[in-house]
């Protein structure tokens, strides 16, 4: 296993470095697990040294509520079309038929419970800029007041506060298609900072807000994308100089030849494993992580 903590960086820019070793440099097919969904803006394509396209996905293992599923998040398009298609192969090349990668990534697909779910890792970054998340403490790019035709303050019924009006999906996909010269242009966060694009946002927030914008555009939209984008550019040097230094050791670990062991193998006889086969306690996947912390905090693992 590899494990790296670096100072100062959080988990989500840790993943995204070993994204960007694994995929550009490595030249390797990337899956990363976890469940959550702002991990997705990292799933994309790339070709390799043979122009072969190599992807990035996610795989979420998690599964709640009713007829839920775990799902492999990837790349619209080229993905699913490089999966089905047939390899060309005759008698004298019969290797060509096979691709290990392929294969694997069959065996996630094919497995039960897991559902294949095409993302634009680019527009949920950009969505993310816009609309902000919650559940990340990551604000809209703009929230305000709102007013009646009168110009009084609008009051929540629920709260008996004035009522906040956000950024939601609907004007973020106006603002953002605003932004492209042809339909199928790719907007992506540098684009954003470029003086035209700025002056469409801007006009976008006017536009719904109904009043001029109290803040510099510029500045917003790159706090925006510098709290949101997981883009190795927008780290703090610090990071990428200590990640370069962990990831030369780690690269050059001698991997361990595996074969036919699980997780459930590896915690054979600890709590996950009595849980999950009906004994006392959590058994469901997401204690696996806190079963592997509860092993390496007592020795027992590594």
């Amino acid at each position: 296993m590899i494990i790296t903590k670096i100072k100062k960086a959080e988990g989500d820019d840790v993943i995204a470095l070993w994204r960007d070793e694994l995929l550009y440099k490595q030249k390797q097919h990337v899956i990363l697990v976890s469940g959550d969904e702002d991990i997705r803006q990292l799933v994309t394509s790339h070709k390799n040294d043979e122009n072969k396209k190599i992807f990035a996905t996610v795989f979420n293992p998690f599964m709640q509520g009713k007829n839920a599923a775990r799902k492999l998040y990837v790349p619209e398009n080229d993905f699913n079309e490089w999966l089905n298609e047939s390899a060309i192969s005759d008698i004298w090349n019969m290797n060509a038929s096979i691709e290990v990668d392929k294969g694997d990534f069959c065996r996630i697909r094919d497995t039960d419970k897991v559902r294949v779910e095409e993302v634009n890792g680019n527009l949920i970054a950009m969505k993310k800029v816009f609309c902000g998340d919650d559940g990340d403490n990551i604000p809209s790019i703009y929230t305000w007041i709102a007013k009646e035709t009168d110009g009084t303050i609008k009051i929540d019924k629920r709260t008996g506060e004035p009522k906040k009006v956000r950024i939601t999906n609907g004007p973020f996909g106006k603002i953002y298609e605003s932004l492209k010269t042809t339909p199928n242009e790719v907007i992506n966060h540098w684009d954003l900072l470029e003086k035209s694009n700025l002056d469409k946002i801007a006009k976008g927030i006017r536009k719904v807000a109904k009043h001029d914008l109290p803040f510099d555009v510029k500045k917003r939209v790159k706090r925006q994308v510098t709290l949101v984008v997981l883009d190795k550019k927008l780290f703090p040097q610090e990071i990428l100089e200590d990640f370069d230094k962990l990831k030369e050791e780690e690269l050059s670990r001698p991997r361990p030849e595996i074969g036919g062991i699980n997780l459930n193998t590896i915690l054979q006889g600890t709590r996950y494993v009595k849980a999950s086969k009906g004994g006392t306690g959590n058994g469901n996947e997401s204690s696996i992580f806190k079963e592997i912390d509860h092993l390496i905090s007592n020795k027992k693992l590594f």
